[in-house]
């Protein structure tokens, strides 16, 4: 669920510490994928129901004339059990056999990103990640203090330290992750934003505007970077996919790898600026928090792309880039 910035806490802060960081350590395939795929052969089950033991049905045979058949009390019952058992046990085969051909899917798909690993090996997505926040927040979000920090690796724990040695009045913390799908047709930049206060009133106003009262008032043990303490958070997802689908992934890992790579790096660049400067955006203005019910998206120009911006009822926010208008 995003949190917009209260207005109280825009007027307390004067200087903001931002950190960033990448979750992972090279391309991942997705848990998740929006491509369509054949079923899987369903088997056919019959679901038969049992008559009470000595229980005599009077059905019509062939000829529609009524007959009687007398059901056995033992028998009957042991070999009902028996065809339950059975359909059980083929059940259990059918979900086995589902669960293997998944992981069998995502191994191909995961070996198939060999040339797109090779490409991105000299890019470091971290370093761009810093370098495009240290862009956006200049002159955007309230001075903050020396450049933009890296932090590797981006785990809770090292986000957690760095926030005790940060200054300012607040640590702004964003955390990346990409991954293709499982087709490797479509790239997902995806990164969660959280703003944690770090003096007395705005640990204040955060408890006041967000807990008090609630399940969440007292939280043990929990780390100051809980996402729980944020003052604002934001939850960006943004897809991109090739320009004609490739029914192969090997020729959709080639289509990303071409040029040495230039497609791939453009989509990566192209995925960390437009979430830097979605979040400096929302740090920069008040305004820019209020999606009303009945405004859930907007447009946004970055680097003279043009992209729809929309935010689903549990606050995530999803970025599509527009085709181009030509006149």
């Amino acid at each position: 669920m995003s949190k917009a910035m209260p207005l109280a806490a825009r007027e307390q802060i004067r200087h903001v510490e931002v950190l960033v960081g990448v979750g992972q350590n090279g391309p991942l395939i997705g848990d998740k994928e929006a491509v369509w795929q054949p079923a899987a052969p369903a088997l056919g089950l019959v679901v038969v129901a049992a008559p009470r033991v000595g229980q005599r049905p009077r059905t019509e045979n062939g000829y529609g004339d009524t007959v009687s058949t007398r059901v056995g009390s033992r028998g009957d019952v042991i070999v009902m059990l028996g065809v339950l058992v059975l359909v059980g046990a083929v059940m259990l085969v059918q979900v086995a056999g589902e669960m293997g051909y998944d992981n069998y899917r995502y191994f191909m798909a995961d070996r198939a990103l060999a040339p797109i690993r090779r490409n991105l090996a000299d890019y470091d997505v971290g370093e761009r990640l810093r370098q495009s926040f240290d862009d956006a927040v200049r002159g955007t979000v309230p001075e903050a203090p020396g450049k933009v920090g890296l932090v590797a690796p981006a785990t809770p724990e090292h986000f957690e330290s760095r926030y005790a040695m940060a200054g300012g009045d607040a640590v702004l913390l964003v955390a990346l992750n990409y991954a293709w799908s499982m087709d490797l047709n479509t790239l997902t930049v995806a990164a969660e934003a959280n703003l944690y206060p770090k003096t007395p009133a705005l640990w204040q106003l955060q408890y006041d505007t967000y807990r008090r009262g609630t399940r969440t008032d007292k939280l043990p043990g929990a780390l100051l970077t809980d996402v729980r303490h944020s003052l604002y958070r934001q939850v960006i997802s943004y897809g991109i996919s090739l320009p004609t689908r490739q029914d192969d992934r090997d020729l959709a890992a080639a289509a990303w790898a071409a040029d040495d790579g230039a497609r791939l790096r453009g989509a990566l660049d192209e995925g960390v600026n437009v979430i830097s400067r979605l979040v400096s955006a929302d740090l920069a203005s008040a305004q820019q928090n209020d999606w009303s019910p009945s405004a859930r998206s907007m447009a946004l120009d970055v680097g003279g792309k043009r992209f729809n911006v929309s935010r689903d009822l549990q606050g995530v926010t999803t970025v599509t880039r527009l085709p181009v208008m030509r006149p």
